[in-house]
């Protein structure tokens, strides 16, 4: 009985999400510019089959309007995109616009969407952007949308060899400062968060030289789950952490994938492809 509330309880959870969600798309038409946040409330929406016609309609009207007014590529010497984020969307407000495009069917924007290509080029020639755990959220995000692959694949794999050398010995080898009686002190840590997303990546981008590389973070996440089936952070951290968790489900292969090739099980569900949209 306790099962059948559960489930009852999980699917008015979903229902009562999806009205909430529907009502952030159907007032697309007020919002003032593109944002990349309101757009992940279509995204969810068309994933899901949900009929979204006149939302998608403002969306391609506004997008051109917004492409329109920022004016043409080349005649921009500092170029920036036509779409805005809020602060915290910095990660995924690449992925965010190009994932809408896929599910909405917008098309007409290749010219962007090279121009993105060529910067993130430029960006790493320069010595990267800004850090590692950027560039690793960064492209787990891009690795996310089917038509990142497509249209800037070039980039995206010289960001994930980047990634694979960024740190020693491993990628996802990190350190941090904390307090302790002598003050304070450097310590080595192991960013778990960073291990999912690299895995995630190599999969996605079928890169040869990242093989060993995934495996070596697959097998790390499964020895360092905690015992309520999340994961930390990194290992610094004792509690867990939900972005790093559900960097999870979108980073592994199937269980029994992930049981041959390591010896080891999981305590849960794991779903491929879980954040691919």
């Amino acid at each position: 009985m306790l099962n059948v509330e559960l489930e009852s309880a999980k699917l008015s959870a979903i229902q009562e999400a999806a009205v909430y969600l529907e009502r952030v798309a159907e007032a697309y038409e007020n919002w003032d510019s593109v944002f990349c946040d309101d757009l992940e409330s279509v995204i969810y929406l068309r994933s899901r089959e949900c009929e979204c016609d006149q939302v998608i309609h403002q969306i391609r009207k506004q997008w051109q309007e917004a492409a329109a007014q920022a004016g043409t590529v080349k005649a921009q010497s500092d170029w920036s995109p036509f779409w805005t984020y809020e602060w915290h969307g910095e990660y995924s407000r690449d992925a965010t616009v190009l994932r809408a495009a896929s599910w909405c069917e917008i098309g007409g924007l290749d010219k962007w969407w090279r121009e993105l290509g060529k910067r993130t080029l430029m960006d790493l020639a320069k010595g990267g952007t800004e850090t590692c755990t950027f560039l690793s959220s960064w492209l787990f995000n891009m690795c996310r949308a089917d038509l990142a692959l497509t249209k800037i694949g070039e980039a995206l794999q010289q960001t994930l060899d980047c990634l694979l050398n960024c740190n020693a010995p491993r990628p996802w080898s990190d350190k941090r400062w904390i307090e302790n009686d002598d003050g304070e002190s450097l310590v080595k840590t192991n960013n778990y968060t960073f291990a999912g997303e690299l895995a995630f990546c190599v999969y996605r981008l079928e890169q040869s030289a990242g093989q060993e590389y995934k495996r070596e973070a697959l097998d790390l996440l499964l020895q360092h789950q905690l015992p309520d089936g999340s994961w930390a952070y990194d290992s610094y951290f004792s509690e867990g952490d939900l972005y790093s968790t559900a960097v999870w489900g979108a980073c592994t292969e199937p269980y029994e994938a992930v049981r041959v090739a390591t010896g080891r099980g999981t305590r849960g569900p794991v779903v491929m492809g879980s954040a691919i949209g």
